[in-house]
């Protein structure tokens, strides 16, 4: 059996994934290098979402870029590019830097941007550890990610995740 050299959360929406991984990051005191996935607003209002870069971040983008276009109810647009540049740039930089690279979120968004897979897959193969979100979703390059025998996969749901961070802790202090 290999070793596991990172660690995803996944679970429903809005169960509380990225403020787990916040809680046992401020508890280890890594910092990672990467990106999260943030809300999107212009005038106060949603928009979409963006990738905001953790650690090093290329200066010619600067931070923030957008990554999906909220058009109407149920109804978001990929913005392919951005991951393909900026977001592979942010994961090529963490790379380099070594160490703890965070990629809160990964999802469906995420599937016709080719060189931002493949940045995904170079910091899983490097030397790094990837710490990570997967959205639950039918997509193969999500799945691929799930099956890996190097990846230990927490599920989160409302009734557990508060009880999630210690075990959590502890496979950080694993990695380290």
């Amino acid at each position: 059996m290999e070793a596991i050299r990172h660690i995803f959360l996944t679970g429903e929406k809005q169960v509380g994934k990225s403020t787990l991984w916040r809680k046992a990051l401020e508890r280890s005191g890594i910092s990672p290098g990467g990106f999260q996935t943030l809300e999107y607003l212009v005038n106060g209002c949603f928009r979409g979402y963006r990738l905001h870069g953790l650690g090093r971040v290329p200066e010619q983008f600067g931070n923030d870029v957008p990554v999906s276009v909220f058009l109407r109810r149920k109804l978001h647009l990929p913005v392919t590019e951005s991951f393909n540049i900026f977001g592979t740039a942010l994961l090529r930089l963490a790379l380099e830097d070594g160490g703890f690279i965070l990629m809160d979120e990964l999802g469906i968004f995420e599937r016709d941007a080719a060189d931002f897979r493949q940045a995904v897959a170079d910091c899983l193969n490097g030397d790094c550890h990837v710490l990570g979100v997967l959205q639950k979703a039918d997509a193969p390059f999500l799945e691929a990610i799930l099956n890996r025998p190097d990846v230990l996969v927490f599920t989160v749901t409302k009734e557990n995740r508060d009880e999630l961070v210690e075990p959590l802790l502890e496979g950080l202090a694993q990695l380290i």
